[in-house]
């Protein structure tokens, strides 16, 4: 599954979304632009994420229940930043 996600810039300091609330209380855009005039939201690229079930009695109903659809397994990493950097 491919999951999306921001980074915040507040101050001139880029900020995880965990560090954000920590520090100001928010990651809402309006409540930010209110602390900070300059404030930015910055797209981070898509992330893999990959999930094992181990109740195989209740996999159908968790399967249903999940946010984001289930794609197939990619293995080329064509959209991840870190596939495209040259090996030493």
């Amino acid at each position: 599954m491919l999951v999306k996600g921001y980074t915040h810039i507040v101050f001139g300091e880029e900020l995880h979304p965990r560090s954000c609330v920590a520090k100001y209380g928010t990651i809402k855009e309006n409540e930010l632009k209110n602390i900070d005039p300059n404030y930015k939201r910055v797209s981070l690229k898509k992330k893999h994420r990959y999930i094992l079930i181990l109740d195989v009695k209740n996999k159908c109903k968790i399967i249903e229940t999940l946010k984001h659809p289930i794609l197939k397994y990619v293995k080329d990493n064509k959209n991840c930043e870190w596939s495209n950097k040259k090996k030493k």
